[in-house]
C-alpha cells in the first residue's frame, strides 16, 4: 500500500527535516559557544588571580629584603658548602677485593687467648 502524497505535504515534510536539523545544527553551535565563553571567563579569572597573587608576591618580597636575601643566599651557601666537600672527598676507584682475605680472623690459642692481644 502506497502512500500519495500531495506536492504540499511532500513539502511540508521536507522542510519539517530541513528545519529540525537546522535547529540541532544552532543548538549545537549554541552550546559550543557558551561552553567558549565560560572557558574564556575562567582563563580571564585565573589570569586576573595570577596577577593578583604576583602582585601580593612582589609586596611581601620588597617589604621584608632580609628574608628574601635569606632566600636566595641560604640555597647558594649550601651548594657551595656541599661542592667543598665533594672536591675534598676521596674520589679514587679502588680495585674490588675479596671480603674475607688470610689474616683477617684472630685464631683462638689453648689457654683461652687471642693472638692478638699477647
Amino acid at each position: 500500500m502506497s502512500v500519495s502524497c500531495t506536492p504540499f505535504l511532500c513539502l511540508l515534510v521536507f522542510l519539517h527535516r530541513k528545519l529540525v536539523h537546522f535547529l540541532i545544527g544552532e543548538f549545537m553551535a549554541f552550546l559550543q559557544r557558551r561552553h567558549l565563553r565560560k572557558v574564556m571567563s575562567e582563563m580571564s579569572s585565573s589570569r586576573r588571580q595570577l596577577t593578583a597573587m604576583l602582585h601580593k608576591n612582589w609586596l611581601l618580597k620588597t617589604r621584608h629584603p632580609f628574608t628574601t636575601l635569606a632566600e636566595i643566599l641560604m640555597p647558594m651557601i649550601v651548594m657551595m658548602l656541599l661542592m667543598g666537600v665533594r672536591t675534598r672527598v676521596d674520589t679514587q676507584v679502588h680495585p674490588v677485593q675479596a671480603y674475607v682475605r688470610k689474616g683477617m680472623f684472630v685464631e683462638k690459642r689453648a689457654f683461652g687467648l687471642c693472638a692478638g692481644y699477647q
